[in-house]
């Protein structure tokens, strides 16, 4: 049956309610699109309407409490004017007052009197309208299942069911403030890529219709008097994929997923195979609204323009994001220089995101969009700036069909308009110049641009040439081109990339690189070390960690060996190849395998030995010697990689050093003559228990 409203109304005529501000937590429990049915479940369809229905009756409540609120002070005000005259009486002897005083005097007690019992009896009403507001809340709506599980600060609606896709049967028209999420956010230092992540939900529409219109249907005050405040409802996806029908035929023909006209946000989502005819493949942004991307990926989205994004303003923030298999004229198609959204004064910005291997031009854009640490390449085209002065920084545009389209002439003399980027063509014009600190790349050679000669995804391995690895997970939600130091390198200054971005010194023009990059990784923000260009910033084994040594740690029972990835702990860099060791070390610790990796001078294996492959897997071998022994034993190794070997040797060492525990256990239940020379002490215990404790914080 349709909603009514006929249980409600009574609510409302019968109730005064409280101004509380009573945000709800929904649970949505089914993944089928009820709508208004009466059972025990609660769709997601069915959860917005509860959030919409409650936000009514909210409006009127508060109409009704300003009212009552109006009242007391108005009370409270007239009472202290009667407590004033009263004291002004009081002031004169009883004997001295008149007798028109003294009446005054018992008529304004009784004023009071009265009036805080008026008061009294209001803050009973308001008492009142929160005890039957919570009761609603409980409740729900019209019998169907949905009802609050909590309050918070914002209104939220859970997906309950992981590792599930919700259908949706028609568009839901979205009017109110809200959060819909996964139960389960990401959080911390990510090493699954999105996309694979446990227990994804998703929300997939069917044929002709989008998932999403954000719309509140009250045109903003600010749309027709500027003088006011803009007025927009906030609307945010958390942890949550999207997936079109993947034919445009059967879609809306412009905005396949999303039809914007207040404030959407999407965080930490997958967003894949909207295909439309129109504008706005995945996302159609109207004017005067604005749309925000975080740590999201559009993937295999088509459009006739606009494969992912279609903005008729410049209203858009993207962060951390990756762009792929996209095909429209543009991938994000801005139609307009206009910007009407100050989202709490940050200003429009694409950051910390990768467009790669889309068919179209990335970004087609106008004056007033920031674009900062971004790598644009492999793509139909790179960034269309419609003959308006750009503002591109710290980033990679290279390897498209052409990388800078119509990009116009800043008049400022005094501001850099591209600075601080690498880029092949189309890019050579008055504006970009030396003294912005960019660079002209040939794309062969040493400066060939992606390191993946067998066209198969996997980056090259050292001594090969590259400046990017090709598109693949190293880290973080997405993934993206990890950037690398050539063995080729006798200082790490000769990299286009590493160490070039902006430099934060008085006189110095330019854009500052951001605190983190589309891993969520630190960028460095030293003086000497300037961050890196495009969206990942190369990380060594102990960035963002603290300054204790690498460990690695392994069990075994005799006859069993303990084998250890010396990739482990490099982070980005990579094993320095092994015909190149020489270079650093002679023939010291000659011959070499790759990494130069070695056992360090100090270290002495009593229980056990330490064999390094060849055969390029890159791996250490710990074997125990004594059959009964019983307990642990450390040793360090050193290995050389491409971003370690360019430490300098009076400070840091060339090679990495790594902290090893290999904890040996017998082959049968013997006594251990190695670390006690009878039962099974407590000391044996105590040590066992010590290095289980040390493996863990490693």
């Amino acid at each position: 049956m349709s909603v009514s409203q006929s249980r409600l109304l009574p609510f409302i005529l019968l109730s005064s309610l409280s101004v509380t501000t009573w945000a709800d937590g929904v649970i949505v429990n089914t993944v089928t699109d009820e709508d208004a049915v009466e059972n025990s479940s609660c769709s997601l369809r069915e959860a917005i309407h509860y959030i919409q229905q409650k936000n009514i009756v909210l409006a009127i409540v508060n109409n009704d409490i300003n009212a009552n609120n109006a009242e007391i002070n108005k009370l409270l005000s007239e009472n202290k004017g009667f407590e004033d005259q009263i004291y002004t009486i009081t002031l004169k002897p009883e004997s001295e007052r008149t007798a028109a005083e003294k009446a005054l005097l018992l008529q304004l007690e009784e004023e009071i009197v009265i009036n805080k019992e008026l008061i009294t009896s209001l803050r009973k009403e308001i008492t009142t309208i929160e005890t039957e507001m919570q009761a609603y809340r409980d409740e729900g709506i019209d019998g169907f299942g949905c009802k609050s599980t909590d309050s918070s600060s914002t209104d939220t609606i859970t997906l309950s069911l992981e590792n599930s896709t919700y259908i949706l049967l028609k568009p839901i028209t979205i009017k109110n403030s809200v959060i819909i999420q996964s139960p389960s956010l990401l959080e911390g230092d990510i090493v699954t890529p999105l996309s694979k992540t446990a227990n994804r939900i998703s929300i997939k529409g069917t044929v002709n219709e989008r998932l999403f219109n954000i719309d509140d249907g009250v045109p903003s005050d600010h749309d027709n008097d500027p003088r006011t405040a803009e007025r927009r409802i906030r609307v945010e996806f958390k942890n949550i994929d999207f997936l079109g029908n993947n034919d445009a035929s059967k879609s809306p023909a412009n905005g396949g997923l999303f039809y914007n006209r207040d404030e959407l946000v999407i965080t930490q989502s997958v967003i894949t195979n909207s295909l439309v005819s129109g504008f706005g493949g995945a996302v159609y942004n109207t004017k005067k609204s604005a749309f925000s991307a975080i740590q999201t990926v559009f993937k295999n989205n088509q459009a006739s323009d606009g494969a992912a994004i279609y903005s008729e303003e410049n209203n858009i923030d993207i962060h951390r994001s990756l762009f792929t298999e996209n095909k429209a004229t543009n991938v994000i198609s801005i139609a307009s220089a206009t910007v009407t959204v100050s989202k709490n004064s940050t200003i429009p910005i694409i950051q910390n995101t990768t467009f790669s291997n889309n068919d179209g031009t990335a970004l087609s854009t106008y004056a007033g969009l920031t674009l900062n640490n971004l790598t644009v390449v492999l793509n139909k085209g790179g960034i269309n700036y419609n003959n308006t002065a750009p503002s591109l920084f710290n980033s990679i545009i290279a390897g498209n069909t052409t990388d800078c389209i119509n990009f116009g002439i800043g008049t400022d003399s005094n501001k850099a308009y591209f600075s601080n980027n690498i880029y092949q063509t189309g890019c050579d014009s008055s504006v970009i110049s030396s003294q912005y600190n960019n660079r002209k790349i040939t794309g062969t050679g040493i400066e060939t641009l992606i390191a993946d000669s067998n066209n198969d995804g996997i980056c090259d391995t050292p001594p090969s040439v590259g400046l990017l690895c090709p598109l693949n997970y190293y880290g973080g939600l997405s993934e993206s081109h990890k950037p690398r130091l050539l063995a080729d390198y006798t200082t790490i200054s000769e990299s286009p990339i590493v160490n070039k971005g902006y430099i934060p010194v008085f006189g110095y023009i330019g854009y500052g690189c951001s605190s983190g990059d589309q891993r969520d990784k630190g960028r460095s923000t030293l003086l000497d070390s300037p961050c890196d260009l495009g969206a990942v910033e190369l990380q060594d084994g102990n960035s963002g960690a603290s300054t204790q040594t690498p460990r690695q740690g392994q069990d075994i029972f005799f006859g069993q060996k303990a084998i250890f990835d010396i990739t482990e702990k490099l982070g980005d860099a990579e094993v320095w190849p092994a015909a190149y060791c020489s270079r650093l070390y002679q023939d010291t610790y000659a011959p070499y395998v790759d990494g130069c990796v070695r056992l360090t001078d100090s270290t002495i294996l009593k229980k056990g030995r330490v064999s390094f492959e060849t055969d390029g897997k890159h791996t250490l071998t710990y074997m125990a010697l004594i059959d009964n022994f019983h307990g642990f034993e450390d040793f360090q190794y050193h290995v050389t990689n491409t971003i370690s070997r360019f430490n300098d040797a009076k400070t840091k060492s060339t090679a990495m050093t790594v902290n090893v525990r290999v904890v040996s256990n017998p082959s049968s239940t013997v006594t251990s003559k190695s670390l006690d020379t009878g039962a099974f002490s407590f000391i044996t215990l105590m040590m066992l228990g010590l290095s289980i404790l040390w493996r863990r914080s490693r």
